[in-house]
């Protein structure tokens, strides 16, 4: 059996109008998005599009001035971030939050928190080691003694233990060096392959686009457009809806 449950709705998440404040800035403006189960689904923008603010809010790390988030139809507003594990959903953060002094069996159990199943959870200790060989030989060493790459299958192991319906994942080719993020997206096509469904925002657009089967594009807190790599490539806005430039090629001020 998987390392994670499937959902049986049409949509396993809608986020449906979602708007996020910090105060007297809009940080999320009616952000709409669906993930079907089995997708492997792209958020890409700029740096401050607010793709982690939408992370964020979906777990419940931020609260939600109005919008919903449902999942398996079943709305996830006002639920505490714990509460969302517990429903199905687990993040992957940016920086991986590795605890570097504890061994990598014992960040992997971490991840396992919500669960009170133990022999179960022992049984998925050894299939995340098996599907991850660099981590199954090191569960005794500190974590901190992992590189960066093998940190960041760490995290994805570690959100694997808590049994997810779908894996957020914020930035994961950030600060890796290439070869280590083709390994990164290997493995997430690989858990495709297996039927996880994936969430994840990203800078690097290149990987995002070949990687998922479908792209939200992100800029100042809204949905500029969405499509498949090809009619996102396709589409004559798409550089003026990631950058924000205008037709005269002047970027425009941000609202």
């Amino acid at each position: 059996m998987p390392i994670w449950e499937e959902g049986n709705e049409q949509n396993l998440l809608t986020v449906d109008h979602l708007e996020v404040r910090y105060g007297s800035i809009v940080a999320l403006r009616g952000v709409s998005i669906e993930v079907i189960p089995g997708e492997v689904v792209s958020v890409i923008g700029p740096n401050g599009a607010g793709k982690s603010t939408l992370l964020h809010a979906i777990m419940g790390v931020v609260p939600a001035k109005s919008g919903n988030v449902l999942l398996d139809g079943n709305s996830l507003l006002g639920l505490p971030t714990e509460s969302v594990a517990r429903k199905g959903l687990a993040l992957v953060p940016e920086g991986r939050h590795i605890f570097g002094t504890l061994t990598v069996g014992e960040n992997l159990r971490l991840g396992a928190t919500i669960r009170n199943d133990r022999s179960g959870i022992e049984e998925d200790l050894k299939r995340i080691a098996e599907m991850f060989p660099v981590l199954g030989v090191r569960l005794g060493l500190p974590a901190g003694k992992l590189s960066g790459g093998e940190q960041q299958q760490l995290a994805i192991g570690r959100a694997l233990m808590a049994k997810p319906k779908l894996i957020l994942l914020d930035e994961p080719s950030l600060g890796l060096a290439p070869l280590v993020i083709d390994l990164v997206y290997d493995t997430l096509k690989e858990l495709q392959s297996k039927g996880l469904t994936i969430l994840v925002v990203e800078q690097n657009t290149t990987r995002a686009l070949e990687t998922a089967d479908r792209t939200y594009v992100m800029r100042t807190g809204a949905i500029e457009l969405s499509g498949t790599r090809e009619e996102l490539l396709s589409h004559p806005n798409f550089e003026d809806a990631y950058f924000g430039f205008s037709p005269t090629g002047n970027a425009q001020s941000s609202p």
